[in-house]
């Protein structure tokens, strides 16, 4: 499972790097396309690292987080602690790749 999860992370990364490339040339949609794949990867990697599981089989942000904070089994939603600790991985994750 920890490769899987480091190869996520180094792929997002990327991702990442990449929307920043795209932005000076100003192709946005190919930004904003590799954001969304960035994120989602992110959210795959935090979900196998918390819940030392495979993340569900979904291409949807929005159905992944509607599963609930894969540390709080069962609440349906993320509680204030995992949208916190998700809310700072991402962030650190995007300050990386700023311009």
């Amino acid at each position: 499972m920890r490769t899987e999860v480091k190869r996520l992370i180094k792929q997002a990364e990327r991702d990442l790097e990449n929307v920043r490339k795209n932005i000076t040339i100003e192709a946005h949609e190919v930004a904003a396309f590799l954001g969304e794949q960035g994120v989602e990867k992110y959210l795959k990697a935090y979900w196998m690292i918390a819940k030392k599981e495979a993340s569900p089989f979904t291409h949807s942000l929005t159905d992944g987080l509607r599963r609930g904070d894969p540390s709080d089994r069962g609440s349906g939603s993320l509680s204030d602690t995992g949208r916190t600790n998700l809310c700072r991985m991402l962030t650190t994750a995007f300050r990386k790749s700023a311009v």
